[in-house]
């Protein structure tokens, strides 16, 4: 690349570009490795651009499909650069690392329980034939048991 002039993009390149995308990388990341950039292999992809390339795009897409080589490649990167980026340098990250990779000692720090706000009202108007009493006891079993978790939102 020389200024605004950037050599094209060969069958080479697209092939190197396509490996660099299985490895994890992000278009603009793959494209900077190559001495070129991100929009022109986007325009590759552009069914509407004279530079066009059906195949590319197909084995494009496929790589970049959500779970697909790209992604898991990706997240692999984003976990090793977290990694290296604690033990070097952050505090916080290295206690997260820690607890996510379950180190003894650490499973404490770990969220296990439900922590909510439990509204009394709002569990009289589901469940209108208990007493207050009754849904105090139920409220108070809830908060008293850090083994229960959250459910999931519906």
């Amino acid at each position: 690349m020389q200024g605004s002039h950037y050599e094209p993009i060969t069958d080479v390149l697209k092939e190197r570009f396509l490996e660099l995308i299985a490895a994890g990388y992000k278009r603009h990341e793959a494209a900077r490795a190559l001495d070129q950039t991100g929009t022109r292999f986007r325009r590759i992809c552009d069914p509407r651009s004279s530079n066009y390339d059906a195949d590319f795009r197909e084995r494009y897409q496929e790589l970049t499909a959500s779970g697909g080589e790209h992604e898991e490649a990706l997240l692999e990167r984003l976990e090793s650069a977290g990694i290296e980026r604690a033990i070097a340098s952050s505090d916080r990250l290295l206690e997260k690392e820690l607890i996510v990779h379950g180190a003894p000692g650490w499973e404490v720090f770990k969220p296990s329980h439900f922590q909510g706000n439990v509204n009394i009202e709002k569990l009289a108007i589901l469940l209108p034939g208990l007493s207050n009493e009754t849904l105090d006891a139920v409220i108070s079993e809830l908060e008293s048991r850090p083994d229960l978790k959250a459910l999931p939102a519906a």
